[in-house]
């Protein structure tokens, strides 16, 4: 089955792209430079478990873990973090970068225990936000069609989708 790809546009300026929302008790805030290792761990942990993902985990992985460490060799790290409690159930790196096809570098990811509670779509709300602090105007996301992100959370914030085409993937084994 070929992969259908998506990406969405938020025009950062409008208004319904305009977060701030807030949904306690879990606390959504910039990540610390200090969590690298959480961050990392919650992305490789939650994405390899995701089966939206899974015949493209391995591949989209190690981006996501070089855009975390990217992210993290910042002084103030381009990644948002969701608390309960002690402990953080998800992330968001992003890279303001306006030639980028994409500024959300893993979306929104949750354990898997803390999704359908509408945190994810508060943590994109937060991803969009500080893409917009960080100088963007227009953000963008890319994720497969039949993704919970593109049927429940990346059309929201005036978010709007097109088809896009995947550049082809490099060859992993020769």
């Amino acid at each position: 089955m070929r992969i259908k790809w998506l990406r969405y546009q938020w025009d950062l300026e409008a208004p319904e792209a305009r977060g701030g929302a807030t949904l306690p008790p879990y606390v959504f805030r910039k990540a610390e430079g200090a969590e690298a290792d959480v961050a990392r761990n919650v992305i490789t942990s939650a994405f390899s478990l995701d089966s939206g993902f899974e015949d493209t985990a391995g591949y989209f992985l190690n981006g996501f873990k070089k855009g975390c460490e990217e992210a993290f060799d910042q002084d103030a790290p381009s990644c948002v973090v969701v608390q309960h409690g002690a402990r953080v159930v998800g992330v968001s790196v992003v890279k303001a970068d306006p030639g980028l096809e994409n500024h959300l570098i893993t979306g929104p990811i949750l354990f898997h225990e803390y999704r359908n509670r509408g945190i994810g779509s508060i943590l994109l709300s937060h991803s969009l936000d500080l893409l917009r602090d960080l100088g963007l105007r227009e953000a963008r996301g890319i994720t497969q069609d039949r993704s919970i992100a593109a049927r429940f959370v990346y059309p929201k914030f005036g978010g709007r989708a097109e088809e896009f085409r995947m550049p082809a993937r490099p060859k992993l084994v020769a």
